[in-house]
């Protein structure tokens, strides 16, 4: 009874940890990242505080409305001199006299609205601008993590893709082992012939050995660059076939320059000190302000404000403030000069993102269409490879080929599906550089 309730708790272990394994299609992964990415939500908080940055600014147009109270006690009540001859004395005598309350209170309400300034009005577009930078820069973020998320996925299909050829060789080889240790057996064969399967088959168990552990390796990467939990395991829906389908003819054709994030991303920044030349010109204006205060005051000679019987004393005024910059020794001017080189800086840049665009994209158009040969040829180099070694085993079956020729056929053929998938795996690597440079990835936004 015991033995049948672990086999149970077993099979439910085993079964939890199987329904823990979530496998992905590269867009899945792709789409999962953007969810889960750190670095992108890190960006994304960017975007919170650029809402922050234009309330702050905005904050600074709205009324500017202040209250205060004071309360004073006089232990000793300043004392003034006046001259003596007001009151019948000495002519240039002086009289100590003290105004005044020992106790006195104060409330005021102040009130200050801007009514204009220009450095307020350009300040707050600057802000909006910025806000729509640090979308464009979070979106590049987007698109950068679409193409690492896109390396790392092929880099771990390529690996899981070499590890199964490895493992397929495998069970030929073992198959092949059990064939010619039977014609050993029956004097068909000789010992040196089951020695090189041997041979063949130890080192093929160590390849796959390394080819798990690369795989473990891309798996992981995967997961880092997914946000993953690198605890868990996962799958891979695709398969690297899936990728090589497209035809090369008219795969770019229809695709502009212009569609690349780098792009809105320094156009809004050449808007940005664009509108800080703006600014900066608009300290040379003057500024005008509204203000109004009403305060209430009282004068007690007692501690006793609530009293109705006594008086409470009333003021309010209401002005305008204009302040006009006339000399800053020449500061303002330094501050446009500088502005303006920023901006110069920036539109030069834009000439040289454009340059750099242009030859990224014939440089990966190239590295593509060498990859897409190559795969081309290593494709019927397969072929070719498997229908060698077929027929090498099959003269050797029959006895009229040696097991050296099937030594050789087998060594081809396995160099030559460790270079197709190798060329599978360039050929993909190079499509995603080319869909970065032609800013494809936009598409998924």
């Amino acid at each position: 009874m015991r033995y049948l309730l672990s086999s149970l708790l077993l099979v439910i272990v085993v079964a939890a940890n199987a329904q823990e394994v979530k496998s992905f299609t590269l867009v899945e992964a792709q789409q999962y990242a953007i969810q889960s990415n750190k670095s992108l939500k890190r960006s994304q908080i960017d975007i919170e505080k650029a809402d922050i940055r234009i309330d702050n600014t905005a904050s600074v147009g709205y009324p500017q409305v202040n209250g205060s109270a004071a309360y004073t006690w006089y232990p000793a009540i300043p004392v003034s001199l006046i001259p003596g001859e007001i009151f019948g004395g000495t002519p240039g005598s002086k009289l100590p006299v003290q105004f005044g309350t020992e106790h006195n209170y104060a409330m005021d309400l102040s009130v200050r609205q801007m009514v204009f300034n220009g450095s307020y009005i350009y300040g707050l577009r600057a802000s909006k601008i910025y806000k729509q930078l640090v979308r464009k820069q979070v979106d590049q973020t987007l698109v950068e993590l679409q193409s690492t998320v896109a390396t790392a996925y092929l880099t771990a299909l390529a690996a899981q893709e070499s590890y199964d050829v490895i493992k397929q060789n495998i069970k030929t080889l073992e198959r092949i082992r059990f064939e010619t240790n039977e014609l050993y057996k029956n004097g068909f064969a000789e010992q040196l012939d089951v020695d090189r399967i041997d041979l063949s088959l130890a080192n093929t168990r160590t390849a796959i050995v390394n080819a798990q552990r690369q795989q473990e390796l891309a798996l992981n990467l995967l997961k880092f660059q997914m946000g993953y939990d690198l605890k868990k395991e996962i799958g891979l829906k695709d398969n690297l076939d899936l990728f090589v389908n497209e035809e090369l003819s008219n795969y770019y054709s229809s695709v502009s320059r212009f569609n690349r994030i780098e792009l809105d991303v320094i156009q809004k920044q050449i808007e940005l000190n664009k509108m800080n030349v703006k600014l900066q010109k608009s300290f040379y204006l003057p500024t005008l302000n509204a203000f109004g205060t009403y305060q209430v005051s009282a004068q007690r000679n007692t501690f006793d404000f609530t009293h109705t019987q006594e008086p409470w004393f009333r003021t309010a005024f209401i002005g305008l403030q204009l302040d006009v910059p006339i000399f800053d020794g020449f500061k303002r001017k330094s501050d446009v000069a500088d502005a303006k080189a920023d901006l110069r800086r920036l539109e030069l840049g834009r000439e040289i993102l454009l340059e750099q665009i242009d030859l990224e994209i014939e440089q990966s158009k190239t590295s593509y269409k060498n990859s897409y040969e190559q795969w081309q040829n290593q494709k019927s180099n397969l072929a070719l490879a498997e229908n060698i070694y077929n027929t090498t085993l099959i003269k050797y079956k029959e006895g009229i080929g040696s097991s050296l020729e099937v030594t050789n056929a087998e060594t081809a053929l396995f160099d030559t599906q460790r270079a197709y998938v190798s060329a599978i795996y360039e050929l993909l690597i190079d499509k995603t550089d080319l869909d970065k440079a032609l800013g494809k990835y936009t598409e998924f936004k």
